[in-house]
């Protein structure tokens, strides 16, 4: 936390070339430092908190050695408005780290967001209220999406869940413009609100030849009239005896 809360700090931030890390909270609450902020490729480690509530704008890049992000990381910054750029080798993003928290403002990234190929975690609300226009795909290697992590994003048009994803999280995916939902046989349960308010949604796919555990309110505020549910042809009798 060695500059946490300095908000005499005005300006851009230059970092050393050669850093290897930076601590936890080291600038959180720095909201006067400005302009595009640029991890230096050295960097190994990003702790949490790192940068929280800074004034940042434009682009983030995580450096190629940076395997996690850690929680809160870049939590309300919500002035960054350019892409989100994540390398491959990424195998966790934690709590709300990259959470736009205040839903008025203009930001919170653009751009189509496309996720590491190797990503196994996604903390709760890791990306809360962003504004990207898009979702490239969910990694096959996912296991895991927390609570509300992508509540209030922009997605839009097909959305395939990965095969290794076995519990849907609550409002994991609230609020989505998607109008087709592809549920692998996987998975097993589906949390309240894990898809509500996705109003656009016309089609869903649901390949599991036992239906999936859901509550009342799993798809809440969706017109189930104008919802079409496809699923395996022996198990038309199972889905229609499901509680919901």
């Amino acid at each position: 936390s060695a500059f946490s809360g300095c908000k005499y700090l005005i300006g851009s931030l230059r970092l050393p070339s050669t850093l290897l890390k930076i601590g936890s909270s080291a600038f959180s609450g720095c909201n006067n430092l400005s302009g595009e902020l640029q991890l230096p490729e050295s960097l190994e480690v990003l702790g949490s908190h790192a940068f929280s509530n800074c004034g940042f704008s434009g682009s983030i890049k995580i450096p190629p050695k940076v395997k996690k992000v850690e929680d809160y990381v870049f939590y309300a910054c919500s002035k960054l408005d350019g892409q989100l750029i994540l390398h491959d080798d990424i195998l966790e993003i934690g709590n709300y780290a990259f959470s736009n928290f205040n839903w008025s403002s203009i930001g919170g990234f653009s751009g189509v967001l496309k996720l590491p190929s190797n990503l196994v975690t996604i903390g709760e609300q890791a990306f809360y209220a962003c504004n990207f226009s898009d979702l490239d795909q969910l990694p096959e290697s996912l296991t895991s999406v927390g609570r509300a992590a992508f509540l209030g994003c922009n997605f839009s048009g097909d959305f395939i869940l990965p095969s290794n994803l076995n519990i849907i999280q609550e409002s994991a995916f609230c609020g989505l413009n998607i109008q087709k939902l592809v549920i692998p046989n996987t998975v097993e349960y589906i949390a309240p609100s894990a898809f509500s308010e996705c109003y656009s949604l016309s089609t869903i796919i649901c390949e599991s030849t036992t239906p999936p555990t859901i509550s009342s309110n799993t798809f809440s505020s969706v017109n189930k009239n104008n919802v079409t549910l496809e699923v395996p042809e022996n198990s038309l009798n199972a889905y229609a005896n499901a509680t919901y």
